[in-house]
């Protein structure tokens, strides 16, 4: 997702994961794609991220979703969209309800399969 960014455009990128080979493959695919320089990799805590960002794109579990709501709304510019993947259909309506419950707008829902893509404004 970050390469992706980079490459449509985004200035600036910061990729985190808690994962150490996630990150070690992260940073080698970021070479790989000459985007260095507008890829940061991170093993920071979400609270530990400075700055806030236009789009955040957050692709990991229900459960942590509806955990990290409020840190990603703190690091969200106003106006901005958050991207949430990785969400099984039968969660769907539980992290939905969580981010509508901090003042995000669903903006778009797509499915494909099991899987669900939420984007807030």
């Amino acid at each position: 997702l970050a390469i992706t960014a980079a490459k449509l455009g985004a200035r600036k990128v910061v990729a985190i994961d808690i994962d150490q080979e996630a990150l070690r493959v992260a940073r080698r695919n970021i070479r790989l794609n000459n985007v260095s320089k507008k890829v940061a990799v991170s093993a920071k805590p979400l609270d530990k991220i400075k700055g806030k960002f236009f789009i955040i794109f957050a692709n990991i579990i229900a459960e942590e979703l509806t955990k990290i709501a409020s840190q990603l709304k703190d690091r969200l510019m106003d106006n901005g969209f958050l991207i949430l993947s990785g969400i099984l259909q039968e969660r769907s309506h539980e992290v939905e309800t969580a981010y509508k419950g901090l003042g995000f707008k669903l903006f778009k829902t797509y499915s494909k399969g099991e899987w669900v893509c939420l984007i807030f404004h």
